[in-house]
């Protein structure tokens, strides 16, 4: 069960959270502000969604590949 991309999922998680921060520690809370941090989630979670799918997507692929591949040479073999 691949899990390789939960890491980038954490990341963009902290990256939001660092703006947010950042934002209310200097009191700068405009709409624009605001539109951004939350565009930017919406691309992120996006982005990050995709990669997710791509990614278990190759990792099941690459597994797949390892087991038939496994199977050969053991028949190969035997």
């Amino acid at each position: 069960n691949p899990s390789c991309c939960a890491t980038t999922l954490d990341d963009i998680s902290a990256l939001v959270q660092d703006i947010k921060w950042y934002t209310n520690l200097h009191n700068i809370a405009p709409r624009a502000v605001l539109g951004l941090v939350t565009t930017f989630r919406f691309v992120a979670t996006s982005v990050a969604k995709l990669m997710k799918v791509a990614l278990i997507s190759a990792s099941c692929l690459a597994y797949d590949f390892h087991d038939e591949f496994t199977i050969d040479i053991n028949k190969s073999l035997h």
